[in-house]
């Protein structure tokens, strides 16, 4: 089979604009018995004073072909003729192949190849074959987590190619209520293998921002209160408790690593509302989520944009619903919590304000990635819904659905938080639900 690689590369390049990935010190050592080194990158300069380049060729390519692990013993070389029609010739040697491209070295076919050298292009073809002394490189992989860190997985890559890890999974590890950590990778690159490996786990703290909670015990909603007007009854719903929702934040800054930047501050503050209504739609952006089954369509008429394009969101409770008190629920992961019945903008707005003096720093050898210093809280999720009976079984939700976020006061922090972009979005994917079908079995539940 016939494969094309087009390399429109320039070998001037700085080695660091290659593409290598991997340590930044050659020979450092991983365990008393086993080393890492670099592959091996060089520039050529085939220029000579005075002269332009007229052609370049590749020749000695073998016509028998190249062993896999075999280019640098076959003595290729290139072959450089310049304006006064004069030649030299240079070794080509495999340290002179871009590292992401030296990959098809260890894979039997022929191949084609485009380089741009000094300016000049290049094109050359070759064939890479068996090597009967050539068995792969040994790759294992250790858990990091455990005493003496153990093999968990061991396998063979050919030369120059990509690994796979194919054993067992890392599951998240809780620090506290806002953080986990969590695997991230391995501390070398998984490709361009070029010499027995041996992989630790890696892990990162990750912040569980909007990281939202359900009710356990079975129960999807739990309801707070009720109103009633003729044949239409108002519900206010508890739905969960969402973790680590930021209520005002600082400039994003984009951080490079082994760069010190200033300290990270808060910003103007009044007025409030821009950033408040930016805390209730990341709410609903971030920690939300509104499905239809389609069977409940002929049960449950009525609008949703509430809970989509149209939202609305209060800053305290409705006064039609009295009192709201506080409930011990328990959420879905067995923690039995006091709900909170805090006014929305009042308590989040004299929050914000307390910490306006806080500054946070970033770590000179924090990763590469977006920065911000936030003040965060949980909020417990409510819904204002009304409803009509239609007939036997068949109900209709109006207009005018409302969300109320409840800030918990027991729980606030100030964090420098992280992104790899510039969203400070949900990095578990982990949202409060509210379906078609819940809202339902609300209304089939109430006293008509």
């Amino acid at each position: 089979m016939k494969k094309l690689v087009s390399v429109l590369f320039t070998l001037l390049l700085s080695s660091s604009l290659i593409g290598c990935n991997s340590k930044e010190s050659k020979g450092y050592k991983a365990t008393s018995n086993w080393s890492y080194y670099e592959a091996d990158e060089e520039m050529i300069n085939v220029t000579k004073e005075g002269v332009e380049i007229a052609s370049i060729n590749m020749i000695n390519i073998p016509s028998k072909g190249i062993p896999i692990a075999g280019w640098d013993s076959s003595n290729i070389k290139m072959e450089v003729m310049y304006s006064d029609l004069s030649t030299d010739t240079f070794a080509f040697k495999e340290k002179h192949i871009p590292l992401v491209y030296r990959h098809f070295l260890g894979e039997i076919g022929h191949h084609t190849m485009s380089l741009a050298i000094n300016g000049v292009d290049l094109n050359f073809a070759f064939d890479i074959i068996g090597n009967p002394n050539f068995h792969g490189y040994t790759c294992t992989f250790r858990n990091t987590r455990m005493q003496d860190e153990p093999i968990v997985y061991q396998t063979t890559v050919g030369y120059y190619q990509t690994v796979e890890y194919a054993g067992p999974g890392f599951a998240d590890v809780v620090i506290d209520d806002d953080f986990v950590e969590r695997f991230s990778g391995w501390d070398y690159p998984l490709y361009s293998v070029h010499q027995d490996m041996e992989f630790r786990n890696v892990f990162k703290k990750v912040e569980k921002r909007y990281y939202s909670r359900g009710l356990g015990l079975g129960a999807n909603y739990y309801i707070t209160a009720t109103h009633a007007d003729e044949n239409q009854k108002d519900v206010l719903l508890y739905l969960g408790r969402m973790q680590s929702v930021a209520i005002n934040h600082g400039y994003t800054v984009h951080h490079k690593k082994g760069v010190l930047d200033d300290e990270l501050a808060f910003g103007q503050f009044n007025p409030y509302n821009e950033m408040w209504n930016e805390m209730n739609s990341s709410i609903h952006k971030y920690g939300f989520e509104y499905t239809v089954n389609s069977k409940y369509n002929s049960y449950l008429y009525g609008t949703n944009g509430a809970f989509s394009n149209s939202t609305t969101f209060l800053a305290n409770f409705e006064s039609k619903f009295g009192d709201i008190g506080s409930y011990s629920l328990t959420l879905e992961d067995l923690e039995l919590i006091n709900t909170s019945n805090q006014p929305n903008y009042s308590s989040t707005y004299n929050v914000a304000r307390s910490y306006l003096t806080y500054t946070k720093q970033i770590d000179v050898d924090a990763d590469d990635g977006y920065y911000r210093i936030a003040v965060t809280m949980p909020y417990d999720i409510y819904v204002s819904v009304s409803f009509t009976k239609l007939a036997e079984g068949k109900y209709q939700l109006l207009q005018g659905s409302k969300f109320n976020f409840a800030p918990v006061l027991t729980d606030k922090r100030v964090v420098l938080q992280y992104s790899e972009t510039e969203e400070f979005d949900n990095p578990f994917d982990k949202k409060i639900n509210l379906s078609n079908e819940l809202l339902y079995q609300v209304a089939d539940s109430l006293s008509w």
